[in-house]
């Protein structure tokens, strides 16, 4: 008998389910650093069939060999950060896209998770403005420049996300006589008084621009989500290949191809630089144009670079 059929017999495991069969190769790849093909003739099966098996449940077999890998007893007692980060990681990807009713079991009895965990994200969903305002139908509003603006000022706000996890902490320790905070303040106020009303008031946009360019000259600026402001506003994320960009240039444009690959290569313009009221806002906007464009699509950089060109 083989020593992989030996440890198989030894550690009784049911290889007629498929998330054991998974959890066995994991075991005797780690500890026993047995090859596919030794593995695959101990079960009765080809190495295919194995191989396949394995891509089907991807998540689930990284995570039982980030387990066997960790648990190595002989060589270590204590996990390295790292290590630990990358067997949560593994266990989040398995409980977010679970193949089957098993993989979701591991993941709640994992991270602990309760009915009334459940409970509290529904209300969440029903009660946090963000959730209402995702959700929202809202004609009378321009979603998409209100979402940049908020996703600009996620330093302050919670967007339900990681990277703004300390926001909310943040928000309560605002300083009301900063400029910039003064701001925000006006910006959120005036949007609530917006949607209280159902209708956009007209200075609505050029706050936002206000707050935004000052935001610029503070240094205060950040990188924009763009998946962020594309939730908030409702707008699908795009999936527009290089041939489907090269398409709608000459489709829509009439470009050549030499023309096309001039546009996409060619350098950034820099913007001029304007002075002076309303119109300074707008001047000084200019100035800082790269930094305060959010492109959503890929044809709406494309369609800018050739102004720009021009």
């Amino acid at each position: 008998m083989s020593r992989v059929k030996s440890y198989l017999a030894e550690k009784g495991y049911n290889t007629n389910d498929d998330k054991e069969l998974l959890r066995f190769t994991a075991d005797v790849k780690v500890n026993l650093q047995a090859t596919q093909e030794e593995i695959a003739e101990a079960l009765g099966i080809t190495a295919r069939t194995l191989r396949n098996k394995i891509t089907k449940d991807r998540a689930y077999y990284n995570a039982c060999i980030e387990a066997f890998s960790s648990t190595d007893v002989q060589e270590q007692t204590e996990l390295s950060e790292d290590e630990m980060s990358t067997f949560v990681t593994n266990m989040i990807r398995l409980g977010t896209n679970p193949k089957s009713a098993k993989d979701m079991q591991l993941f709640i009895e994992f991270f602990e998770i309760s009915k009334q965990d459940v409970k509290s994200i529904l209300e969440v969903k029903k009660s946090s403005f963000r959730r209402w305002y995702k959700d929202a139908s809202l004609d009378y509003m321009d979603r998409r420049e209100i979402a940049t603006v908020l996703e600009s000022m996620s330093d302050v706000l919670y967007m339900g996300n990681k990277e703004t996890q300390g926001s909310t902490q943040n928000f309560i320790d605002m300083d009301i006589e900063d400029d910039l905070t003064k701001l925000q303040l006006m910006y959120s106020g005036l949007l609530f008084m917006s949607l209280f009303n159902q209708v956009e008031h007209p200075a609505l946009p050029y706050l936002g621009q206000l707050t935004r360019l000052e935001q610029v000259k503070q240094g205060k600026d950040k990188k924009v989500n763009k998946q962020s402001i594309r939730e908030l506003a409702n707008i699908p994320t795009p999936k527009l290949t290089s041939e489907e960009m090269t398409s709608v240039l000459k489709s829509e444009l009439g470009l050549s191809d030499s023309e096309i690959d001039d546009i996409l290569n060619a350098p950034k313009k820099q913007s001029k630089v304007a002075l002076p009221d309303k119109e300074q806002v707008k001047a000084e906007s200019n100035q800082y144009k790269e930094k305060l464009d959010v492109f959503l699509t890929a044809r709406e950089e494309i369609e800018t670079m050739i102004k720009g060109d021009k």
